[in-house]
C-alpha cells in the first residue's frame, strides 16, 4: 500500500473528513489532503511526522 492509502484508511477509520485532517496538519486545504491521499502530491517528512502523531502510528507508514 502507498503512504496516501494508509493516510486515507487511518482518516476514515477515525471518521474524519479531509478538511478536518487538513486543520490538524496545520491548516492544509482539503484539496491538498486529497492530492496526498491519491498520490498526486508527495507527503513531506514534516507532514508524515504530524500524521504519525495524529494517528499514533509509525512515521514509516507515510514515507514512500
Amino acid at each position: 500500500m502507498t503512504p496516501g492509502t494508509y493516510m486515507k484508511i487511518y482518516r476514515e477509520n477515525r471518521k474524519m473528513t479531509q478538511t478536518e485532517l487538513g486543520k490538524i496538519l496545520g491548516g492544509l486545504p482539503r484539496q491538498h489532503v486529497s492530492n496526498m491521499e491519491n498520490g498526486v502530491r508527495p507527503i513531506s517528512k514534516k507532514i508524515a511526522i504530524k500524521l504519525a502523531k495524529a494517528f499514533d502510528v509509525s512515521v514509516e507508514k507515510f514515507i514512500g
